[in-house]
């Protein structure tokens, strides 16, 4: 029945919707491990030259915040672009868009990237810079 192809259908777009999120969060956790000795090289040089440790990790937060915020628009714009075209051309209907979850989505990519960045930090951030020094030969 028509009920049942498109309960089908429905479970596939599901699918695919978490296999991308489960992607995403294995390619955000490759990109922030593979930053970390960029990272310890940055913090060694800040704190030489007397920035406070707070200073330090206010910075990296508010890239990572920027980062998260600029992905997670992206995303909302592109997933709304997809679902009006998706309505409009194929189904031949209006698209109808969730404000709250075009507004939470990017606060929530946001928040889950800053969270991720600061936890691929913070072992470097508890060093001092002569032991990250010494560590790093």
């Amino acid at each position: 029945t028509l009920d049942a192809i498109l309960g089908r259908v429905s479970d596939a777009i599901r699918f695919v919707a978490l296999f991308t999120i489960l992607t995403g969060f294995a390619v955000l956790a490759s990109a922030v491990l593979s930053s970390r000795s960029q990272r310890l090289k940055e913090s060694i040089l800040l704190r030489t030259l007397g920035a406070p440790w707070r200073q330090i990790v206010s910075s990296v937060i508010a890239e990572y915040m920027f980062l998260g915020l600029i992905s997670g628009l992206t995303g909302a714009v592109l997933a709304i672009a997809a679902s009006w075209g998706l309505s409009f051309y194929f189904f031949k209907t209006v698209a109808a868009i969730s404000l709250p979850a075009v507004i939470s989505i990017p606060l929530l990519v946001t928040g889950i990237t800053v969270l991720a960045g600061g936890l691929g930090c913070w072992g470097i951030f508890r060093r001092s810079a002569l032991e990250a020094l010494r560590a790093e030969r």
